[in-house]
């Protein structure tokens, strides 16, 4: 079998569009909810407060436009969770976090950058969420 070298296959698609990071996110979670039917995605939530049930969904889209208090409940022992968080075209929002998260290196700022997206993913163990913060993927 042959196969094109790399730098053809540049050259081929130096036109192609690169896909925005919302729509690279909608194709994973497609693909998750395919191949993991119980995977669960809620709807995009753009209150300046937010309850996140994790019995509804084990992911959630948060489109900030305003600062947002957050309170989680239902978590399962062992769940792992992820928050999409993205600013709006003004940036410089923010979040505050319920008390029961243990951040991997304290407490993140988020990417204040309009349009700016982080993610945050959790697991739920002995009453806490251990949590990591992925920023700033513009």
């Amino acid at each position: 079998m042959a196969y094109k070298p790399v730098s053809q296959n540049v050259t081929d698609n130096k036109n192609a569009e690169i896909p925005s990071s919302d729509a690279v996110f909608d194709k994973i979670t497609e693909k998750l909810q395919t191949l993991y039917p119980d995977y669960k995605i809620a709807p995009h939530v753009e209150t300046a407060t937010a309850t996140i049930d994790w019995s509804s969904a084990t992911t959630y889209a948060l489109d900030l436009v305003a600062p947002i208090t957050l309170t989680f409940q239902n978590p399962v022992e062992g769940g792992c969770y992820i928050i999409k968080i993205k600013q709006d075209a003004i940036g410089s929002h923010t979040v505050t976090w319920p008390i029961d998260i243990k951040w991997s290196g304290g407490s993140p700022t988020l990417t204040g950058l309009a349009n700016s997206i982080d993610m945050v993913t959790m697991i739920f163990m002995d009453g806490n969420y251990y949590a990591a913060f992925a920023p700033d993927f513009t």
